[in-house]
């Protein structure tokens, strides 16, 4: 499995919660990429919310983040939510620590599905990170076996 660098805890713990609120819908959107949210991805999705929020995303917060995403998305079409959650995050430093965490969910199986990585490229652009950025978040991923 590929293990991401310390994205900025202390960074993450002191974001309002609207920024918080999007940082986790960035998460979520590529933990359901494949249309499945496993009991796996959603462990180690909560475990990393209560270590990055200092506890402030509980079960609650998880739960408007998937009506957010699922709201946003549909009114908005993907690529509309996502410039949208571009805009709610703010600067560039946090749109790429949420690039690297949204991989980190990806990367709990350790493998990079397609849907998985098409999305990972979705939200590259959509974030407007410098090009070649999401080719150095993809870098350490195993592709899915062949059928």
């Amino acid at each position: 499995m590929v293990m991401m660098d310390d994205p900025g805890a202390q960074f993450i713990v002191a974001l309002n919660d609207d920024r918080l609120s999007a940082l986790i819908e960035v998460m979520y959107l590529v933990g359901f990429a494949d249309g499945v949210f496993e009991a796996r991805e959603k462990r180690h999705f909560q475990r990393a919310l209560a270590l990055l929020s200092d506890g402030r995303a509980d079960e609650q917060v998880l739960d408007e983040a998937v009506r957010k995403v699922g709201e946003g998305s549909q009114a908005l079409g993907l690529d509309g939510y996502i410039a949208q959650l571009g805009q709610r995050l703010g600067g560039s430093e946090l749109r790429q620590i949420a690039l690297v965490l949204a991989s980190d969910v990806a990367a709990i199986d350790g493998v990079l599905h397609p849907k998985e990585e098409l999305l990972l490229r979705q939200l590259a652009a959509g974030l407007s990170l410098a090009e070649g950025a999401i080719d150095s978040v993809l870098g350490g991923f195993r592709l899915p076996p062949s059928v």
